[in-house]
C-alpha cells in the first residue's frame, strides 16, 4: 500500500493478512478500515476485521464483519459477519447469501467445514437478489459440496411468503452458466384468460439426469401441474425426456386431465444404427392441443411411433411402426412400414447404374367402414440410368418401373397396379472451397414423366402423398447448393434447390393393350 495510509501485512502458513491502520493488542490485529486476508482456498474481505493468533496456535481465528464477502473452496458469499476458526478450517457466516447461476441461495447461517462442504440453516433459494421476493423454496437446511451441487432438506415452495408446496427434499447441481437447472418464474396476460402465472424448478439434477415440476395457475380457475424428466447418455449415444401433465378446474376438482409425452433417442457406436421412440397420449383433444412449457420442447411433433434405421455401404433399412393410442386421432396407423434401399451399383462394364427399392407395410386407416380400415401393401421400384460426360456437362437418361400389391380396395379386393418412369438431366457441376466450408453449385435442367396403367386412382387405396401416383410430364429448371464442412464431406449441412417447371401435355403412348 502507498501514504498517506498505512497498511499492514504479513504472511504466516501460507496466509497473507493486509490491513489498513491497523493496532495490535494480546495477540490481535485489528482494523475498522478495510482489509484482506486471503490464502489458498480462503478470502475474506471486509471493513472491519480481527486476526488473532496466539501463543503455540491454541487460538487462531478470524472475525469480520461490514461490506463482507468471503470465498471459502470456490464458494463466494456475502453476509454480516463471518466467525472463522483457522485451526479446523470451520466458520459461521450469519446471514450468508451466494449468487450462483442467476440463482441465490442464503439462509441464517451459513456453516463452512473442513472438507469444502458447506451448510445453510434456515436457506431459501430463489432468482431475485432482494430480500422479499415474490416465491422462494424455504428449507429447514441446505447442504451443498464442493461440486457445485445442493440438497434442500422439509422444502416448501412460497408464494408472496406463503407456503403452498411441501417437497421432502430437493436435489440438483448448479452448472457454471445459465441452462435448465435454473428455476423459472414467468407471468402472461391472454385476453381470453386473463393473467397466467407459470413456474419451473428443479427436482434433483445428477451428472446427466434431471427432474422437474412445472406449476401453471390462470385467474380462471384452472390450475396445471407436470413432471418433466430428462437423461443423456455419458457417452451422447441416447437421449430420454419425457413430460408428464395434469390439468384441473380449481371449481370442479373432480375434472382431471392428463397428457403424457415423450421421447428415446438413441444411435450405435458407429453411427450406422440409430433409433427414435416418441408417444404422446392425452386425454382429450383440448389437452392434446394445449401449450404447455414452451422451454422444455419434447416430441414436438406429437407423434407416437418407432423409427429404425441401419445403414451398410451397399443398402439402407427403415422401420417405422405409428399405432394410434388416442380415440380422438384420425391418423394413418404403420404396423409397421419397412423399406430397403438398395444404393446406386454399376451393371458390369455397361456403364449403367441400377437402382432398387422396396416396401411393405401394413396400414390401418380412418374409415366409417371396418372393413375398409385396413390394408397390406407391397411395393419394388427399379430404376436405370447411366450418367454421360459431355464436357463440362453431364447428361443422365433413366428409365424405370414401379409395382405395386394391396390387399385390400374400395371394391373390397386385392388391387395391383404398375407405372414406369422415365427422364431425363442436363447438369453443370462447380465447387468452391472457404476455410471451413465446400459449396457446390449445380445449375441443372430435367425432363421426367409418369405413365401409369388405365386403373384409375378411385379403385386403389391411396395411403399417403407418396404413392398417390398420377401421369404426368414436367420439364423443370433450377440451381442446387449443397454446402459442405470440410472435416464430414459426406453429407451437407445446408442444401437449396431454386427452380421453375412446367407440365407438359401427355403425348406418350398408353401401356395398357
Amino acid at each position: 500500500c502507498a501514504l498517506p495510509f498505512l497498511c499492514a501485512s504479513l504472511s504466516a502458513d501460507d496466509l497473507i493478512v493486509d490491513l489498513r491502520n491497523p493496532t495490535f493488542e494480546e495477540g490481535t490485529l485489528f482494523t475498522d478500515e478495510g482489509g484482506v486476508i486471503h490464502g489458498e482456498d480462503l478470502r475474506i474481505q471486509a471493513q472491519s476485521i480481527a486476526y488473532t493468533r496466539k501463543a503455540e496456535d491454541t487460538i487462531h481465528e478470524i472475525t469480520a464483519e461490514g461490506d463482507l464477502m468471503v470465498e471459502y473452496q470456490g464458494h463466494a458469499f456475502i453476509g454480516k459477519r463471518i466467525e472463522f476458526d483457522l485451526n479446523s478450517h470451520e466458520g459461521v457466516l450469519y446471514e450468508g447469501k451466494a449468487a450462483t447461476s442467476d440463482l441465490y441461495v442464503g439462509g441464517e447461517k451459513v456453516l463452512f467445514h473442513s472438507d469444502g462442504t458447506y451448510e445453510i440453516e434456515g436457506a431459501t433459494l430463489t432468482n431475485s437478489p432482494n430480500k422479499e421476493s415474490s416465491w422462494d423454496l424455504h428449507a429447514e437446511k441446505v447442504q451443498g459440496i464442493p461440486q457445485e451441487s445442493i440438497s434442500l432438506q422439509d422444502v416448501s415452495l412460497r408464494l408472496l411468503q406463503t407456503p403452498t408446496i411441501w417437497l421432502p427434499s430437493v436435489k440438483w447441481n448448479f452448472p457454471k452458466r445459465g441452462n435448465d437447472s435454473e428455476v423459472r418464474t414467468t407471468v402472461k396476460f391472454d385476453l381470453s384468460s386473463g393473467p397466467t402465472f407459470s413456474m419451473r424448478y428443479p427436482l434433483y439434477s445428477w451428472q446427466n439426469l434431471s427432474l422437474f415440476s412445472r406449476l401453471q395457475y390462470r385467474l380462471t380457475s384452472d390450475i396445471d401441474g407436470a413432471f418433466e424428466a430428462q437423461h443423456t447418455a455419458s457417452n451422447g449415444r441416447s437421449r430420454w425426456a419425457s413430460q408428464n401433465i395434469l390439468t384441473s378446474n380449481l371449481n370442479d376438482i373432480r375434472s382431471v386431465h392428463y397428457r403424457l409425452k415423450g421421447e428415446h433417442l438413441w444411435n450405435s457406436e458407429n453411427e450406422k444404427t440409430k433409433t427414435a421412440l416418441t408417444w404422446d397420449k392425452s386425454s382429450d383433444t383440448k389437452t392434446a392441443k394445449g401449450s404447455f412449457g414452451k422451454d422444455f420442447s419434447v416430441n414436438p411433433s406429437g407423434e407416437t411411433a418407432l423409427w429404425l434405421s441401419h445403414q451398410e455401404s451397399y443398402a439402407l433399412f427403415n422401420l417405422k411402426a405409428r399405432p394410434s393410442i388416442n380415440s380422438f386421432e384420425s391418423v394413418r396407423e404403420s404396423l409397421p412400414a419397412v423399406s430397403l434401399h438398395f444404393l446406386p451399383r454399376p451393371l458390369g462394364s455397361t456403364g449403367i447404374l441400377s437402382l432398387s427399392e422396396v416396401k411393405a407395410s401394413y396400414l390401418r386407416f380412418s374409415s366409417s367402414h371396418p372393413a375398409e380400415s385396413q390394408a397390406g401393401k407391397c411395393e419394388l421400384e427399379q430404376k436405370f440410368y447411366r450418367p454421360t460426360q459431355m464436357g463440362l456437362f453431364t447428361l443422365t437418361p433413366y428409365l424405370g418401373a414401379i409395382g405395386q400389391l394391396s390387399t385390400n380396395s374400395p371394391s373390397q379386393k386385392p388391387s395391383a397396379f404398375g407405372l414406369g418412369l422415365y427422364g431425363l438431366d442436363l447438369s453443370l457441376d462447380g465447387h468452391r472451397m472457404f476455410q471451413e466450408t465446400l459449396h457446390r453449385l449445380q445449375p441443372y435442367a430435367s425432363f421426367s414423366g409418369i405413365k401409369t396403367s388405365d386403373i384409375s386412382p378411385e379403385s386403389r387405396y391411396i395411403f399417403s402423398i407418396q404413392d398417390g401416383y398420377h401421369e404426368v410430364q414436367q420439364a423443370q429448371v433450377g440451381v442446387r447448393n449443397h454446402f459442405f464442412l470440410l472435416d464430414d464431406p459426406g453429407t451437407p449441412f445446408l442444401s437449396t434447390d431454386f427452380f421453375a417447371h412446367l407440365l407438359l401435355p401427355n403425348t406418350t403412348p398408353n401401356l395398357s393393350p
